[in-house]
């Protein structure tokens, strides 16, 4: 008889501990699912455990907690991208009826000497703040999803020599000399025009400000698999490794050039790796210091839409 009770006592316990195990699989795989981020996801436990059925309520609260206080973040960042459009959008606004009133005042008073210098110095100011806003404008309407990529067919060879021909007087000043490597035909990509030709000014830009030491701004035009990449390269210093992984965070400019070179405001690589992933496309960069740095950005072809 106490066999029998020995042996029924055992069974219960292998049942229940078989029961335990068939349950514990289910809370890992739940686990599994909240951390790949399912937060809907709660666990369950039927069990007589006390202990058991107590953690699980515990962890069920503390999910609660976590997906509540995500939500709120997430409206945070919301609420503030939408200010951080409108306040964009109103500082322009006096800035550009500053520029205006002394461009007329550069025009129309005949300065001379320290005055003239002094005007020289406030319109190079007001300049750079003016493009510090509507960068800022520029980025802070990507972010807040007002500024939805137009797609459209359009030749990007044509493009390319238009944004090349407004850096003219740029590159004259500073003595660099183009390399284009471009189709001969039109090349028709699937992109929006304008977005498009804000990443190119960008990154033109961006060799002007940094790499005008090596005297050459180069341009390339290739054709990937199901895609279309722009090279833009120049022989300057170019950019330690180190630095490279931030170099598209909004605001980074690096060691090297913050200390060296103040013309750049940390918003231009930003606002084109956004503009560039709008469309679907990537970017990249590599860089060899003192030999060649290459931007490269993709597009779609209209071949492969």
């Amino acid at each position: 008889m106490m066999l029998y009770l020995l042996i029924a006592v055992v069974l219960l316990l292998l049942i229940s501990h078989l029961r335990l195990l068939r349950e514990m699989k289910r809370l890992e795989k739940v686990l599994e699912e909240v951390c790949a981020g399912n937060l809907s996801r709660r666990f369950r436990l039927y069990t007589f455990q006390p202990h058991l059925r107590t953690l699980v309520t515990r962890l069920n609260t503390l999910l609660d907690q976590f997906q509540d206080t995500l939500k709120g973040k997430r409206e945070a960042e919301e609420r503030r991208k939408e200010m951080l459009s409108h306040l964009s959008h109103d500082f322009r606004t006096p800035i550009t009826a500053l520029l205006g009133y002394l461009h007329m005042l550069e025009e129309q008073l005949e300065l001379e000497g320290k005055k003239a210098s002094y005007l020289k110095t406030v319109l190079k100011k007001a300049d750079k703040l003016s493009t510090l806003s509507r960068d800022y404008f520029q980025l802070a309407k990507i972010e807040s999803r007002d500024a939805a990529p137009e797609m459209t067919e359009f030749d990007l060879v044509n493009l390319i020599q238009e944004v090349i021909l407004s850096f003219y007087y740029q590159i004259k000043e500073k003595e660099i000399q183009p390399v284009l490597r471009l189709p001969t035909s039109p090349f028709i990509v699937y992109a929006d025009r304008n977005h498009t030709e804000r990443i190119l000014a960008n990154l033109i830009s961006n060799v002007l400000i940094y790499g005008a030491s090596g005297k050459v701004l180069g341009i390339e035009v290739r054709e990937g698999d199901h895609n279309v990449w722009v090279d833009i390269w120049d022989d300057g210093k170019g950019i330690p490794a180190d630095e490279i992984p931030n170099l598209f965070d909004r605001l980074y400019r690096g060691k090297t050039t913050s200390q060296h070179n103040p013309e750049g405001n940390g918003l231009g690589l930003a606002i084109s790796k956004k503009l560039v992933e709008q469309q679907g496309g990537s970017i990249t960069v590599h860089s060899i210091p003192n030999q060649k740095t290459t931007f490269s950005f993709s597009l779609r072809s209209a071949v492969n839409r």
